[in-house]
């Protein structure tokens, strides 16, 4: 699977759980769930930017590494570790629906 598929998908992640999150009770701590995961959102928005892993064609992360077939599996690796972990926060929450 393409590492711009990939984004595309946590990026829907982040948005299905930013809305479950900000549906949910609020809380009294410093920083609310709502502003770390929008901070943590942001970080993922600015990256996938920063090194084009949400383009295709030549600019794309994709383009840039199709003859590092490692650095490809890690770039996946991670991606998919992230979709895992947003769907259990989605999952576990018993909010969403």
């Amino acid at each position: 699977m393409a590492i711009s598929v990939q984004v595309d998908q946590v990026f829907q992640l982040f948005a299905k759980l930013g809305q479950v999150i900000n549906n949910s009770e609020r809380s009294s701590t410093f920083m609310s769930p709502e502003s770390m995961f929008a901070e943590e959102s942001g970080r993922f928005r600015i990256w996938s930017g920063n090194i084009g892993a949400h383009k295709t064609g030549r600019s794309s992360l994709d383009y840039r590494i199709r003859e590092n077939p490692n650095l490809e599996r890690v770039v996946l690796n991670l991606l998919g570790d992230l979709k895992r972990t947003l769907e259990d926060g989605k999952l576990s929450n018993p909010g969403y629906g």
